[in-house]
């Protein structure tokens, strides 16, 4: 759980961290817009010099350079021309489709005056675009209505837009946001993969781990259990001698309440090993069941009948409430045991006058036992 935790954090982390960079990256690309009149970077006079074509490629066509003021990059100059100071992103991991060494080069750009009616009056563009009226109306109409309801920023189908309020209208520029959105989302998926495989390879290496770690309990529970079978069997027969000879005794000396004493704890002694090696035998699973089908009004009858002069000599009340027949499918001496637990325990949590009652019935194709006692427990 504490894995799944800080992988979530870590994949979420680097999800968060290039959301936020690109958002970043686009916010300054419109703020230079607004700040250069829609162009990457205005000349001396102010304006933008623009070439059939315009000045820069494509983004799509690779890395430009950005030039100072009154500089046109010279006939077949490469991306490595004049380059921008490099941000710490770029200058760490080299440029690279995430890291440009300029902002521009990573987005397709342009900007839109608007007159004060609302109405496209020009698109600026340092390239040619690849956008017709099918885009810049939408985002005409959409930023300026925006702008009359106190909004100033937007998205429209990926591009990104920011409008203010000029001299003559209204202004706005564009980013388009696409690929970054499709970087993110790819990202995204990549994680929530990668995320999706560190938790299974987790989950099989704490299940490895898990049964070399409880091996050893095993092995000493299996150990345990065995002691406790091969010491039932050797204590049943010096248990069984004593039984003998006690008996022997009692028939010479029949009034003796000292071999009356060691008679009694002697049978508990041998309950108590018939016992231990019942639970031994039903955890290594050596115990069947014999199913057979008999009357469980009669069982349970001829279980709870011998306690009667134990109930009376506590001063207790037997009562039953068993039908004459209800016939079950199930191991006779199993249930008989169970029965015997349940009504020993109801005598032993139960005051002098306490109400010992048994009740069988059958309802919906299930039989029931219950047994039931006033007092204390």
């Amino acid at each position: 759980m504490i894995l799944a935790f800080m992988l979530f954090l870590i994949f979420g982390s680097i999800n968060l961290y290039f959301h936020l960079f690109y958002n970043e990256q686009a916010e300054e690309v419109l703020t230079r817009l607004f700040d250069t009149d829609g162009h990457r970077r205005p000349m001396p006079d102010g304006r933008m010099m623009i070439p059939p074509g315009g000045v820069f490629p494509d983004p799509a066509g690779g890395t430009v350079p950005l030039l100072p003021d009154g500089v046109m990059p010279p006939t077949g100059a490469g991306p490595g021309f004049m380059q921008e100071e490099k941000d710490f992103g770029s200058a760490f991991f080299g440029r690279t489709i995430l890291f440009p060494h300029d902002k521009f080069d990573l987005y397709d750009y342009f900007s839109l005056v608007i007159d004060e009616s609302g109405e496209k009056k020009s698109v600026i563009s340092d390239y040619r675009l690849r956008y017709d009226d099918d885009t810049f109306i939408p985002i005409t109409r959409e930023s300026f209505k925006s702008y009359q309801q106190g909004k100033t920023n937007g998205v429209y189908n990926g591009i990104r837009w920011e409008i203010k309020k000029t001299d003559t209208g209204y202004f706005t520029a564009c980013v388009n946001m696409q690929n970054a959105i499709a970087m993110q989302m790819w990202l995204l998926r990549l994680t929530m993969g990668l995320y999706a495989v560190c938790i299974l390879i987790s989950f099989f290496l704490a299940v490895l781990l898990s049964k070399w770690a409880i091996a050893p309990v095993k092995e000493a529970l299996a150990e345990q259990k065995q002691f406790i079978a091969d010491a039932s069997h050797e204590l049943k027969t010096p248990i069984a001698v004593i039984g003998a000879n006690v008996d022997v005794l009692m028939s010479s000396m029949p009034d003796s309440k000292w071999l009356q004493y060691i008679r009694t704890e002697n049978e508990r002694l041998s309950q108590l090993v018939k016992d231990l090696l019942y639970l031994a035998h039903n955890d290594s699973g050596r115990i069947k069941l014999r199913k057979t089908e008999f009357n469980l009004c009669e069982m349970v009858e001829s279980v709870v009948l011998p306690f009667e002069s134990i109930v009376y000599e506590q001063g207790k009340t037997l009562e039953m409430d068993i039908p004459e027949a209800i016939t079950i499918k199930a191991d006779e001496t199993s249930l008989k045991e169970v029965v015997i637990v349940l009504v020993d325990n109801a005598l032993k949590n139960s005051d002098k006058g306490a109400v010992i009652r048994v009740t069988v019935w059958q309802s919906a194709g299930q039989r029931f036992i219950k047994v039931f006692n006033t007092g204390k427990g």
